[in-house]
This record gives C-alpha cells, structure tokens and sequence, in this order.
C-alpha cells in the first residue's frame, strides 16, 4: 500500500492524495473517495493560512514602522498640547487671591502671584505646632534667625520625602498650594521643579470614599477638572505612573466627621503607595492632623510673618490694587500705592495690637482691605474686630461650603459673657469646666441641642478664636478678642457703669476704649474727670475717648480739653505735671514701628514733657534748653517741639526715660542711618558722638557736635 510523503512538503502530500482518489474502488479498500476529498481540502487550507502568516509576517513590520513614523509626532503634538491647555486650566482655576468670607471684598480682584508672599516653614514635630492663629515664635526666629525654609527647598531635596504642612487657621496652607500650583503652571524656564501640578480639595473627594466606590488617584484628578478640559484617556496615569507630578492635596482638617477624614488618610496614604515616584504635599490645622497622623511624610510648621514679610504683603497688594484700579502700571500709579502702604504701615506699626494681628496672612488680608476702603486704622478699629469676629466664627466656613452649627453673630452671643466673665476675673485663661458654665445659659436659648463641649470644640478647631493652651484650659487667640467681645457684652448688655468704675485700672482700659467707640461715651468720659484729682490713666482715657468714641457730649469734651491743655500752664505744679504726664503717655504710645526690634517716634519732645525730666533731674543752667528763660517751657508752649537741648541733656532725657517707663523696651537716640519717622530728630548718635539734626529754619542756636 503506498503512503504519503512525510514531512513539511505540502504540495507533494497533496498530489498523492489526488492520485490515490483515482484508483479504482477495489484496490484499496480502506480508502474512502469522500474521505480524500476532505483531507485535500483540509491540507489546502492550511497551506493558504501558513502562507498568508508568511507573508503577514512580512509586510508587518514595514506596514508598523510606516504607521508609527506617521502617528508618532501626531501622538506626542497631541499630549504636548494637552499638557500645555491642563496647566492653562489650572492658571485659571486658581489664579485668583480671595478670602472667603470677608465683607468687604474691594472692587477688583487680584491675582495671587501678584500679592503672595512666601509663606516660612520649619520641620517641627506635630504636637508641638501650635494652633493659635497669632502665636509668637520665640525672639530669635521672629528676628531672622532659625530654620525659616521655603517650600521649593522641601519639594527639591534629596532624598525625596512627602510633606504635611500644618498650621493654624488663617496662616496661609491654602494659599501656599494655589502658590504652588500657579509656579508649576507657568512658562517652563520659571518653573522651580519641572512637575505637573495636581491640586485637589479633600473634602470633595471624601463622599466618593464614603459611597466605598474605589476612587483612583486619576478618577479624582479627572472629576476636579471642568468637563471641557477633560485630559485624553490615560494621560493623568502616564504622568502618575512617570513620576512627574506634584500631588497637592489642601484641607484634611476640612473633612470633619473623624470617622471619615480616617477613610481619607487611608486613602491618602494608599496614593502614597501607589503613586510613590511623585511628590505628596497634605495640609492641615493641627487639630485634624493629630488625631490621623499620616505616615511617612516630614511635617513642617507655617511660621507667622515677621515684620519685612508684613511690610512686603502689604505693598504687593497696594500696588496690585492701584494698578487693577487704574487699568495700567506708570509712575503715578507707583505713587499712590506707596502714599497707601507706608500709611497703613505706619499705622500698624502706631498700634501694638493691631501688628501683632498682622503676623497672620488672613488677619492682615482684612486690615490691608479695610484700610484700603474705608481710609482707617486704627480709629475705628471695632469695625476692624467686628469683621474679623465674623469671618473667622463662620463666613469662612459658610463660603468653602463647610458645615457650620451656628451663625458668627450666635457664636459671638454665646462668647461674649465668657469673654465679660474673664475680664471680671483679670485672666486670660480658664478650665473647659468653668468655660461650659459660662457659655451654657446662653447656648440654651441659641441652640439647646448643642453642647457646651460640643460648642468649645467647634469654635476651637473651626475658628482658631478660641485655644486651648494647656490641656483643658482655653484662652482667645489674643486678648484683644476678649476685650473686644467683653465690650460688645458691656454695650449689649447696659454695663456702662461697671466699666465707669474701672476708668482708673489698667486691665480694664482697651475694654473702655472698645465699648466707648461703639456707643455714647460721655458718662465714660466724666467718670475720667469726675474727681478732684484725676489719675494719669484716667486722663489719658479721656483724651483717647474724645478720638475713638462715637458720641461725646461737647460739654464734657470742653472739659477734658481744658484740664490738659490748659493745666499744662497752671501755676499748680502737681496740676501742670499730671497734664504733662498725659502727654508723655501719649507720646510713648504714638511711637511706630520701624522694623523687628525698633519703634521710632513721629514728633519730637514737648516742651512740657522735658520739663518733667528738668524738675527731676535738678540740671546745671548750662544744660537747659536755650530758649527758655528760667528754666522753664515759655507759656503756651507745652505742646511745642523743645529746641536747644545739649548732648548731655539729651542723653539724660532718653535714661531718664527708661527709669521711668518700666519695660522690656529700652530708650535711646535714634542713629545717623535710622530710617521713616526718626529722621527728624534733634540729636542723633554717630560713629563719634552726637550730632545735632534738622533744626528748625528759626532756631538761631549754635548747633554742635558732641
């Protein structure tokens, strides 16, 4: 019986099989006709598709290199333009510098690189970042010194490492990461790291967490993003998966069921992992970080700004609001905008409390805004206090669309006692026990299902106007809220005359002042001048009333203007020294600030004020003034600059000075290079001694150097 070939040779397999299908029937009577007919057809087939792979086989990799030289630049231009239209979108979505929640918001809006300042980070260990929106840092790092970084300096070290950055309400996180985000959308050559910046908002990524719908790092990338600049399918996870991306994610404090911000920082953490070749930077208020520490990230303290900082915000934003204003940027633009700055600078510097509001950026947003509106700081600073109350007790919250218990004006009802209360007890601190006592008969009619617990914690954690200092002791954020809302109770409340019988306390005295500039003060002001001797405090009450009060009687007024003007010439020494005393308080408390460690003085020495250091000092005639026959200020010219003083004298006056002004600060000339105010100043030390300054064009004296 014959066989067929064997091996690969399919032509040769199948002639034999069309010979063998001719044979008659009987010569081999295993084979079956229908069953040749099949297996030719069979071999047939699989000759064509071996021969159509050979050729596929072929033609593929011509046909492939063809293509990819075709859809390759047309690939790449087309990610190439979408990277550049996704940075454009996040130009637009965070270029703007808003505060939320702040009545008044000013005509224009500004963009943010125009005014932001970088904000000063340090490493720091959680617990020990403090929550208080006006803390200080200690002396040396509020002067320059210590660890005060940059954010880039973080995002380009090596080895790299995610960040946490907390800090206390108002001190800039959030700003910080539009910041960041802004500088890594920019033109290429500017750009600190060459990364793509994602910046997503925890709070809207926590309801997909809490539906346990699973939620890539790129599905919330997407779903932040307008629907008309979605990115092409996969780009986001090429750029994940490359490592080229900046993941900036703002507000862990913000989520604020704990049980839920723990799904979040799983799920942050989980991205971590996930996407580890990227950089990571979370933010929070140390409250919500603390009881959900993440793992594995380096934690860095927002530092509040130091005076230059101040100084550096607030002519950015003066001269971003002229230029807005005035539709272009030329030199009498420039004008305006520093004729603004230097005036709102130098009535912060005039007022300790007001400066120590504005080593916080949103405290200082709101002063700069306010000034720039309404042309004051600090005579009307309760509506300054009153702005600030709001927005950091709820229009903040009500603006970012997070859920609050209570509006600003029932959590300021409910504080207003405490603050009252502490006051009466001369302290700044009290226990949460005696805290709820005080706030609960009031949050009885505000809110009966809200704890006085519950009510300390929200304002604790939501506002930062309450802190607590120590465990289970709370205390305001600065006392000039407590005075502020203690003078809020005192008005609401008909207190006035508890607050005249305090006119002579210093503890009592900014309280007075606050409750006089919101109401009528003329019994404030006659309880001042109401004895026979009145105090110097008292006086300087006074004096202080007929400028910040709302309404003074104009008999009253009259009469504190007539016992210190007029007492400065009275025959009666102990009358004429109390009217000067008046004076050289208020003289001391008009000094401004010059920088970190300065305050200067805008006017020079009255007359009767030296007459104090005269009479105390029992100088040699040669050593007096020389205009002044006698030994004595010439009538009607206690108010007046003195001239003609010797360097000896001078040098005596500062000294005396400092004995008599109890302090930290110490008083002194100013120097030759002393800068603003003091560059008017009679005597200035040198490199040599002193050298006399700036005398009037009528002095006839003989000016000379020490």
């Amino acid at each position: 019986m014959p066989t067929a070939p064997e091996g690969s040779n399919k032509l040769a397999r199948i002639a034999f099989l069309v010979a063998t299908a001719a044979v008659p029937a009987g010569a081999f009577k295993f084979l079956d006709n229908h069953q040749v007919a099949w297996t030719i057809a069979g071999e047939l087939l699989v000759f064509t598709t071996a021969f159509i792979v050979k050729v596929w086989d072929r033609l593929e990799a011509q046909w492939v290199d063809s293509v990819a030289t075709w859809a390759g630049p047309k690939v790449e231009s087309l990610v190439t333009r979408y990277r550049a239209r996704y940075r454009r979108c996040m130009y637009f979505q965070h270029r703007s510098f808003d505060v939320k929640g702040l009545n008044t918001q000013g005509a224009f809006s500004l963009e943010l690189n125009q005014v932001f300042v970088e904000l000063s980070l340090s490493p720091e260990a959680p617990h020990k970042v403090s929550a208080d929106p006006l803390h200080k840092p200690p002396a040396a790092i509020s002067a320059g010194a210590g660890e005060r970084r940059e954010i880039w300096e973080f995002l380009k070290s090596e080895p790299a490492s995610n960040l946490a950055v907390l800090g206390p309400p108002g001190c800039g996180k959030s700003t910080l990461l539009k910041h960041v985000a802004l500088a890594l959308a920019g033109p290429r050559k500017r750009r600190p790291v060459n990364k793509t910046p994602v910046l997503l908002q925890l709070k809207d990524v926590a309801p997909a967490l809490q539906e346990k719908t699973p939620l890539t790092l790129a599905d919330a990338v997407r779903n932040s993003l307008p629907a008309t600049d979605r990115p092409p399918v996969g780009w986001i996870e090429s750029e994940l998966d490359g490592g080229r991306c900046v993941i900036l994610l703002d507000g862990l404090d913000e989520v604020a069921d704990p049980k839920i911000r723990q799904l979040v920082v799983r799920w942050v953490e989980d991205r971590m992992k996930e996407h580890g070749n990227n950089r990571f930077v979370v933010t929070s208020r140390p409250f919500g970080y603390l009881s959900n520490p993440l793992s594995g990230v380096t934690v860095l303290d927002v530092r509040p700004f130091t005076w230059p900082q101040v100084e550096r915000f607030v002519q950015n934003w003066y001269r971003a609001t002229e230029t807005v204003r005035a539709g272009r940027f030329d030199r009498g633009v420039e004008m305006e905008a520093q004729r603004g700055a230097s005036d709102l600078l130098r009535r912060l510097g005039a007022a300790p409390a007001l400066t120590d509001l504005a080593v916080n950026p949103l405290l200082l947003t709101m002063i700069t805004t306010v000034h720039k509106e309404r042309n004051s700081l600090p005579g009307r600073r309760v509506e300054l206090y009153n702005e600030i109350c709001d927005v950091v007790l709820g229009k903040r919250q009500e603006s970012k669309g997070l859920p609050v218990n209570l509006t600003p004006a029932q959590k300021r009802r409910v504080l207003e006692p405490l603050a009252w209360q502490m006051m009466m007890d001369e302290t700044r601190k009290v226990s949460g026990a005696e805290a709820v006592r005080q706030i609960s008969p009031v949050l009885a009619h505000v809110n009966p299902q809200l704890t006085g617990e519950d009510f300390l914690t929200d304002v604790r954690d939501g506002s930062g106007l309450i802190v607590e200092q120590e465990s289970g002791e709370y205390a305001f954020a600065h006392l000039t809220f407590q005075e502020y809302l203690a003078s809020s109770h005192a008005k609401s409340q008909g207190l006035e005359n508890q607050l005249a019988a305090r006119v002579n306390e210093a503890w009592w005295l900014e309280t007075i002042r606050l409750y006089a500039a919101q109401t009528k003060a003329t019994g404030i002001v006659e309880a001042c001048i109401s004895v026979p001797a009145p105090t110097r405090a008292a006086l300087v009450l006074a004096t202080d009333c007929l400028v910040e009060a709302l309404e003074v009687a104009p008999e009253a007024r009259a009469r504190v203007e007539e016992f210190v003007i007029a007492g400065l010439d009275s025959p009666d020494r102990e009358r004429s020294r109390m009217a000067a005393d008046v004076l050289l308080t208020r003289y001391v408390n008009s000094m401004v600030r010059l920088n970190e460690n300065a305050y200067g003085s805008r006017e020079l020495v009255p007359g009767a004020v030296f007459q104090m250091y005269l009479d105390d000092s029992a100088l040699p005639a040669s050593a007096l003034p020389l205009p002044w026959p006698g030994g004595r200020f010439p009538p009607g010219a206690g108010r007046e600059p003195v001239y003609g003083v010797r360097p000896e004298a001078a040098r005596g006056f500062c000294e005396w000075l400092n004995d008599r002004e109890s302090g930290p600060w110490r008083f002194g000339l100013p120097a030759a290079e002393t800068p603003g105010p003091c560059a008017g100043a009679h005597w200035i030390s040198t490199g040599d001694g002193l050298a006399c300054h700036n005398l009037p064009e009528n002095w006839k004296g003989q000016a000379r150097k020490a």
